[in-house]
């Protein structure tokens, strides 16, 4: 492992690996694999490597079988330096890397004041607010729909621990914005599904949510929130939010 690499970072792939197995996921040689049986989305289908991994083409092509047979398109998610062999071998594979996606946090005393004046934040909790929450979410990321498997997830997460916010307008009661932090496993967890609906957008709620959500989790005991980010939000929102960048997460699979 690298001398260099930023102490959060094996933290947060033994996070990644924890987080799938305690929400029903499996193993698969040296990896660990998210696979949900509602949606073939490649971001809830990817599998996270054991660090310091050095898979033989065998294993690799094990792991294309699993999820050929699951019906899912190859893919991984993880810290690069944490597995440096790993990546020639996927390659030779017929991986390919979709892109690199910034890893981000937060403390404390750089988070800004929860949310603008005229919005109000509720936790979703109960079946309608999480439907909304869903809804807004896949309005953002461009779903067609949100089915009920939408909002189990997210139920499944509330009751594990995690938190599901709505920032809503306190005059109209009209939810704007959605995010969620996931359920903390040994004081780390991962502020994610940062999503305002495109009426609602250049008044500040996407920072506020991720500020809001940071700053919720810490209040929990999180002392390692984090965020995977596009490089376009890193230096919008997210820095505006509090947040800076610590490293890099590779996503990487085979085409269809």
């Amino acid at each position: 492992m690298p001398t260099d690499l930023d102490s959060r970072t094996p933290r947060i792939a033994a996070y990644l690996r924890a987080n799938i197995v305690e929400g029903g996921g499996g193993r698969e040689g040296v990896f660990t694999i998210q696979h949900d049986r509602d949606d073939a989305n490649i971001y809830r289908n990817y599998a996270v490597p054991d660090d310091g991994s050095e898979p033989d083409d065998a294993a690799v092509a094990g792991l294309i079988a699993l999820f050929v047979e699951l019906n899912r398109t190859p893919r991984l998610e993880y810290i690069p330096e944490l597995a440096p062999a790993l990546l020639s071998r996927l390659e030779a594979g017929g991986f390919r890397i979709e892109r690199e996606t910034p890893l981000l946090s937060c403390s404390p005393s750089v988070l800004p004041a929860p949310y603008p004046i005229g919005l109000e934040w509720p936790a979703a909790e109960d079946l309608a607010g999480l439907e909304e929450a869903a809804r807004i979410q896949n309005e953002a990321f461009g779903a067609t729909e949100t089915t009920q498997s939408d909002v189990e997830r997210l139920r499944q997460m509330v009751l594990r621990g995690g938190a599901v916010a709505l920032i809503r307008d306190a005059e109209t009661g009209a939810g704007l914005g959605s995010g969620v932090f996931t359920p903390p496993i040994a004081s780390v967890a991962e502020i994610a599904a940062v999503a305002v609906r495109a009426a609602a957008r250049g008044r500040g709620i996407g920072s506020s949510l991720a500020a809001s959500l940071g700053r919720r989790a810490i209040e929990q005991g999180v002392d390692c929130p984090f965020l995977m980010a596009s490089p376009e939000d890193e230096k919008g929102i997210y820095r505006r939010a509090g947040y800076t960048s610590f490293g890099r997460v590779l996503h990487i699979s085979i085409p269809r």
